[in-house]
Parts: structure tokens; C-alpha cells; sequence
């Protein structure tokens, strides 16, 4: 049996968007059998999680039991994955040909240490100033707290304290931007959830959680 290193994080609100991505990291991946797909949803959008068809033999598929939030998603797909190395995706994240194979190149030997890595988003001025989606190990998210995000965040600015944390920590954080080459595309693929209930439910939190980063951040960022 082949073991299980990497743990796929996809917190989705959804029905009909959240498949292309799960099809397309799978078609991308070169060996699926070390990879869990943890798919975390909301009851009130996925009231039966039976015949999703998430294409990984290794999988998962949960209710989300923290706040109804993406980053309650994320953080509770975190909680019940089982990967040494977790990558954070979502409806509109896309990855690369061969990423599983690039993804353990780039952590080699470094599987069981406290390591967070940076992989290019396509997102104008955003990579070049805090690690949107991260990828990170096992051992500094038990470091963190089990938990990826800070827990009040809903969406924006959780990634910027994300990233301010690990330079704080100290901990390991590699640049693999020009080997790891996603695409984050807003709407997804076909354009077909440009301007649903998801993204104006982020964007009417923005205000909040803007407020909630310059606390934390004034403050150290408290854990």
C-alpha cells in the first residue's frame, strides 16, 4: 500500500462548481494513491454527502462543524485530513501538470519538519506579498494549533496573518513559485460563479475581518 503524504483541503459551498477542481487535481496528479481528498461542506447547500464522485480512491467528505465560513472549512478539513503535507484549495484554485511529484521534490526530506510552502496563484500583487491558499506540513499546523487559519477570520486577510505567523515563528518558508505554477481563477473555468452568494458573502465580511487583522497584528497576533 502507498502512503498517504498529501491531504487536499477544499471547503466548498457549491453543489455544481466544487467537481471541476477535484477532476482537475486528479488529472493532474501522478500518483493519486498518496493523496486524500478532504472535501468539507455546508449542510444547507449538501444536505446527503452520498455519489459526490470525488475522483480520489482516498477520500473524505464532511459536514463542516467549525463557524460556516471558508476558513471554518479549511480549519476543519485540516482537523480530520490525514497527510503529512496539506495543500488548501477551493472551487476556483486550479493546479499543474505533475504538481504531486513537483510538491515532494520541493519538500524532500523535509516531510516531518515544520515547512510552509509558497506556490505562485496567477493573482496580480498578491503573491508577492503573502502566501495566498498556503501549502504547509503536519508538523506546524500541530505547531499552530491544529488549526490553519486563525479561527475568526471568515476570508479575506486570514492568509496575510497566515503568513505574517510563519515569518514570526520563524518557521521554514519555501519560495517554490517558479516550480509550483496554479492558477487561481475567480468564477472557475467556464466563468459560471463570477458573482454568486459566495463571493458577496466574503466581500460583505471583508470590512470585518480587515478590522479583526489590524487588532491582531497591533496585539502580536495573540494565539
Amino acid at each position: 500500500m502507498s502512503e498517504l503524504l498529501i491531504s487536499i483541503l477544499h471547503p466548498t459551498v457549491r453543489p455544481s462548481a466544487w467537481k471541476t477542481s477535484a477532476d482537475n487535481w486528479f488529472r493532474n496528479c501522478d500518483r493519486p494513491e498518496n493523496v486524500e481528498y478532504v472535501l468539507v461542506t455546508e449542510k444547507a447547500e449538501f444536505p446527503s454527502l452520498d455519489n459526490l464522485g470525488i475522483p480520489f480512491q482516498n477520500q473524505i467528505a464532511a459536514h463542516n462543524q467549525n463557524s460556516a465560513t471558508a476558513i471554518g472549512g479549511f480549519n476543519y478539513a485540516a482537523q480530520i485530513s490525514h497527510g503529512k503535507v496539506m495543500i488548501t484549495t477551493g472551487d476556483d484554485f486550479y493546479s499543474a501538470p505533475h504538481w504531486d511529484t513537483d510538491l515532494l521534490k520541493v519538500l524532500e526530506g523535509k516531510l516531518d519538519q515544520e515547512v510552509v510552502v509558497q506556490a505562485n496563484t496567477d493573482i496580480p500583487g498578491f503573491d508577492d506579498n503573502f502566501i495566498s491558499l498556503p501549502i504547509l506540513t503536519r508538523a506546524y499546523l500541530l505547531r499552530c494549533g491544529n488549526y490553519i487559519f486563525w479561527p475568526e477570520y471568515t476570508s479575506y486577510y486570514a492568509d496575510v496573518e497566515f503568513t505574517e505567523v510563519a515569518k514570526l515563528n520563524g518557521v521554514e518558508i519555501i519560495n517554490a513559485r517558479n516550480v509550483l505554477r496554479f492558477r487561481h481563477i475567480r468564477g472557475g473555468l467556464d466563468g459560471s460563479f463570477q458573482y454568486d452568494e459566495a463571493y458577496k458573502k466574503n466581500v460583505q465580511t471583508g470590512e470585518f475581518c480587515g478590522t479583526l487583522f489590524s487588532k491582531r497584528q497591533a496585539a502580536g497576533f495573540p494565539r
